[in-house]
């Protein structure tokens, strides 16, 4: 059975969104279309994923090229306090860590969004 997507939104120094449940093929559209009204909002963005179990390629496709498009228009996407299982599939499996700034919690994504640069963790 396929769990939905779920959401919760923080405006903090840019926007703190928790999505909640697996991200996979299935919602892949609903993720995407999200990222993108934040993007079009002119919005700088913290996808903390501590609530997301699993991703699959689909899921991390997406999360490449919603940070490529925020890049592009001067934004920033980061992703902050994955899952020991998301993490092994963004780090070691797909090799995302110089691609996609990861932070071990929230707190060092906001410091990151103060600051000029954008370390990965």
């Amino acid at each position: 059975m396929i769990r939905s997507l779920e959401w919760v939104i923080e405006r903090t120094t840019g926007v703190l969104v928790r999505p909640g449940g697996e991200i996979n093929s299935a919602n892949v559209p609903l993720l995407w279309s999200n990222l993108r009204a934040m993007r079009e909002d002119n919005l700088n963005v913290i996808l903390d994923l501590k609530a997301v179990p699993s991703i699959d390629s689909a899921g991390i496709h997406a999360l490449l090229d919603a940070y490529q498009l925020f890049v592009q228009c001067g934004q920033r996407l980061v992703l902050a306090e994955p899952s020991p299982m998301v993490r092994t599939a963004l780090l070691e499996i797909a090799g995302l860590q110089d691609a996609i700034p990861v932070f071990a919690t929230v707190a060092e994504a906001l410091v990151s969004f103060r600051s000029s640069s954008v370390p990965a963790a």
